[in-house]
């Protein structure tokens, strides 16, 4: 699913992704117990109802199926600076960037946490920093001194091992035909 009707396209042409539609993911319209793997990445921070997507990737999934679901971590050098400068301001908590930012907010913990909460079991939960090449693209410096605290936040992330991303490997326990899969708005 792609929201953007130009991405769509160029899955569809360039790349000979058929099966990709121009639309919002609404899990109750795809089958239960239907798909091998299921890959979200840089989605989930960005729904309106957080359990209906998680459980609907659960329904979805075959026994055994995995689901891979990475988004930005907002446990890192980045975030803890913006608490820093909110709280010299005098407010409690960041501002807003813009209405049309994230809708939740994720850890490593918290994510582990959602996707055991709706039965999957979390294999691998691994936390990184992107690359310096991944983030400058769309970077740019106000001021002469945004380059070095630019600098300085991403290799404090990286020494202290916070990165920017986290990225869970979850997968829909195998059951039995006598035993009930645990998976919220199946």
């Amino acid at each position: 699913m792609e929201p953007s009707e130009q991405a769509a396209s160029f899955a569809r042409t360039a790349l000979g992704l058929d099966g990709v539609k121009c639309g919002v993911f609404k899990p109750r319209e795809w089958p239960a117990d239907s798909f091998e793997v299921v890959y979200s990445f840089q989605v989930i921070e960005h729904v309106s109802d957080l359990h209906e997507f998680v459980g609907g990737i659960c329904r979805m999934l075959k026994p055994g199926g995995l689901t891979v679901i990475g988004t930005e971590n907002h446990h890192n050098a980045w975030v803890a600076v913006r608490r820093l400068r909110s709280w010299l301001k005098g407010r409690r908590v960041p501002e807003f960037q813009t209405g049309n930012h994230h809708t939740f907010y994720f850890s490593d913990r918290s994510l582990r946490r959602l996707a055991e909460r709706h039965g999957l079991v979390v294999e691998r939960c691994l936390v990184y920093t992107p690359t310096l090449a991944e983030k400058l693209p769309g970077y740019r410096f106000r001021r002469r001194y945004s380059r070095l605290a630019f600098y300085g936040l991403h290799y404090a992330d990286v020494w202290t091992g916070r990165g920017g991303r986290v990225i869970a490997w979850c997968r829909k326990p195998r059951t039995t035909a006598t035993e009930p899969t645990t998976c919220w708005n199946s």
